[in-house]
């Protein structure tokens, strides 16, 4: 796929700078926790691996990232740290308790609790910050400041190096298939060990949740490699003139559940729930059946020049599964009894049926097509219920 190519060709040459920029931002303080430092470098360690990047040269950026974005960060801390906290420290809800108990890891570790926040995801940024309002020397600093560096990218790096070493192993000693779904299986556990460990309300249906989406997820990446292999016949596609003459009939459904139509009934029902101020219910809607959308559009792109044309994978049957999953979701939030549950999850499974044999009968879209938008469709649904539930509805707790 020339799309395939150009994304790899991205990385290829873009890789490296990618490592130093956000590997610099990480460190910085404040703006250090939204940077994904640590993840852009164990991929570019998964790209060395797939003969994309040079190992080396990555640990080497990694190693000067390191180096100059907790320089960069200890000096903005010794200049500036103490008036910003003085002036900006109660907007930010920064306590002195809080910077108490940070400086305490810093007297009860001394400097080396700089090379131990290093390889934290939230604390990554606060570290250089923190040494920058102690009373450390810049001597100090510069000692302690490569050492963690070095432990850093050299970790990371050659982690990320020898993950993809085995899971290209697994690929092609088991096929894409098992490869994909043990990575699949590595990653729910990673999530479930750090939500367990951040998100005390994390259960085990948001687990069953998460599950689910990661299988439809992997369901949607098999769909999407068999239909860009090029020369392969999929054999959902080969009965689809059969299939659009059996649900002829159901053609005049099209204008009902066309994408755009489905993208403005959310807008209505999330504008109703705004209204009856129930916000946290109307974000639900709004990110996914407008991420479904935005998704299943996005991608369009990538799959041109498919057998399966432009419209993979379908928006409508995407729009369709997140708009029914939503409804009956939030039905059964309210509703007291497991009938209207039962009803609204049937009339979302109608929903989804009209709105997929309505594609496939106006001749719009292949099986393929529908049933990857389909298991696009549901994994961002699991996403988005596990976003809103713990980013809205479950606040966390406010600090003493």
């Amino acid at each position: 796929m020339a799309d395939a190519g150009l994304l790899l060709d991205l990385v290829s040459r873009y890789g490296y700078a990618l490592v130093f920029l956000l590997g610099v931002g990480e460190a910085l303080p404040l703006v250090g926790i939204l940077v994904p430092g640590h993840a852009t470098l164990l991929l570019a360690g998964v790209a060395a691996a797939a003969g994309l990047l040079d190992v080396r040269l990555v640990i080497a950026v990694a190693f000067a990232a390191g180096i100059v974005g907790d320089a960069i960060g200890f000096w903005l801390s010794r200049r500036h740290g103490q008036a910003f906290l003085d002036r900006h420290g109660a907007k930010l809800r920064i306590r002195p308790a809080h910077v108490a108990r940070s400086n305490a890891v810093f007297e009860r570790y001394g400097p080396f609790a700089l090379v131990v926040v290093r390889f934290s995801f939230v604390a990554r940024g606060m570290g250089p910050f923190l040494a920058g309002l102690s009373a450390m020397r810049w001597r100090t600093f510069w000692l302690y400041n490569v050492v963690g560096a070095v432990l850093w990218s050299v970790a990371n790096a050659l982690g990320g190096y020898f993950f993809g070493l085995a899971f290209l192993e697994a690929q092609a000693l088991f096929g894409r298939v098992l490869a994909s779904t043990l990575l699949a299986a590595a990653g729910i556990y990673a999530l479930y060990r750090v939500l367990r460990r951040f998100a005390p309300a994390f259960t085990r249906l948001d687990l069953a949740v998460a599950v689910a989406g990661a299988g439809a997820a992997a369901l949607f990446g098999a769909i999407a490699d068999r239909a860009g292999r090029p020369g392969l016949d999929d054999p959902l596609d080969r009965h689809a003139d059969a299939l659009q003459a059996a649900l002829a009939p159901l053609a005049p459904l099209a204008p009902a559940t066309h994408a755009s139509v489905l993208g403005l009934a959310a807008l209505a029902l999330a504008a109703g729930l705004l209204a009856r101020r129930r916000r946290w219910e109307a974000a639900l809607v709004t990110v996914g059946v407008g991420g479904a959308l935005a998704l299943a559009l996005g991608l369009h792109p990538l799959f041109t020049g498919l057998p399966q044309g432009a419209g993979f994978p379908s928006a409508r049957a995407a729009a369709s599964t997140a708009l029914a999953g939503v409804a009956a979701y939030l039905v059964a939030e309210r509703a007291r009894r497991v009938g209207p549950a039962l009803a609204a999850t049937g009339a979302g499974l109608l929903l989804v049926a009209a709105a997929s044999a309505a594609d496939l009968a106006r001749g719009g879209a292949l099986p393929t097509s529908v049933a990857a938008g389909l298991a696009l469709g549901a994994a961002w649904l699991c996403v988005s219920l596990l976003l809103v539930e713990f980013g809205i509805k479950r606040p966390r707790p406010k600090s003493p």
